[in-house]
């Protein structure tokens, strides 16, 4: 028997590169990867040990190093070594980082709300 959660969950998966080129458009964040995205959502607003982005994302270190490495050189992140540890690097969003984690989210938001909104009943919308 077919668990249809799993079926669900691999459809979700499959769906997601082409859900992120839906959600973000025509913004600046197309010209990043799925997983420069996840990346760059799972920094979010703190600072973060590069070991927590990894799990949290679910890449090996050294992916989440070039991963990084790129996001650094669009001027998205800024990276520097843990004073506590310092084999350990902490990883934030600049300020364009933060602009364009914005923007992606409002676009997020905007997009969502017209999906959901032709999902609507025709009698419902008109109301």
């Amino acid at each position: 028997m077919v668990d249809v959660t799993d079926t669900t969950d691999h459809a979700l998966i499959q769906m997601m590169p082409w859900l992120m080129r839906f959600v973000v458009g025509g913004s600046s964040a197309n010209r990043l990867t799925f997983q420069q995205l996840r990346v760059l959502f799972a920094i979010g607003s703190a600072e973060q040990r590069s070991g927590q982005i990894a799990a949290e994302v679910g890449l090996r270190p050294s992916s989440l190093t070039r991963i990084i490495d790129i996001l650094h050189e669009h001027g998205l992140v800024t990276r520097r070594r843990d004073p506590l540890n310092r084999r350990t690097m902490l990883v934030g969003l600049t300020l364009r980082g933060r602009a364009l984690h914005r923007g992606v989210t409002f676009a997020n938001d905007r997009r969502c709300r017209q999906l959901l909104e032709a999902l609507r009943p025709r009698e419902d919308r008109a109301a």
